[in-house]
């Protein structure tokens, strides 16, 4: 698995979190709240609400993918020790 494949994930928690500070400092009732190509006109508390899920979703998710990279690279640890070793070397 690519590290790149987890680049929008890690910009997305970036993005949200710039859409949180905004949103804080808005004192508009009814905000646009955009969902991927999709804009609605939510109530800013219900704005408020679903920008925090989403953040923690986010989160969530990049806490999952540095288990997964933190996992990948101890395998190939391992495999390059058993490849060094089969070959006769040693490594330190």
């Amino acid at each position: 698995m690519s590290e790149r494949m987890h680049e929008p994930v890690l910009a997305s928690t970036a993005k949200d979190q710039q859409n949180t500070r905004r949103l804080m400092l808005s004192d508009e009732e009814v905000v646009r709240f955009a969902i991927g190509d999709c804009l609605l006109h939510l109530e800013k508390d219900r704005a408020e609400e679903r920008l925090e899920s989403t953040r923690k979703e986010s989160k969530n998710d990049v806490k999952k993918i540095e288990t997964e990279i933190a996992d990948i690279k101890e395998q190939m640890k391992v495999r390059l020790r058993l490849k060094v070793a089969s070959e006769g070397c040693v490594l330190i």
